[in-house]
């Protein structure tokens, strides 16, 4: 993925550019839409909440998302 960064005038990077392909390879893959409506965000927060108590959602510690985070350069 080839990752282009915004940067304000103090060189700070404050955003970053994808290419078209990799967002919709992303979106894909985590199935959502540019902007979620209030409602589906709900509907998938509770579908969440009860696999979860089903058991049937795998967790991760926070620490782990961090380290991959920090692993990949993002952090």
């Amino acid at each position: 993925m080839h990752l282009q960064y915004i940067t304000d005038e103090k060189g700070r990077k404050t955003a970053v550019v994808i290419p078209i392909s990799d967002w919709d390879k992303l979106k894909e893959r985590y199935h959502f839409e540019e902007e979620p409506a209030k409602e589906q965000i709900l509907q998938e927060l509770k579908a969440d909440y009860m696999a979860l108590k089903k058991g049937k959602l795998e967790t991760h510690p926070i620490s782990e998302l961090m380290d991959e985070l920090k692993k990949e350069g993002y952090l």
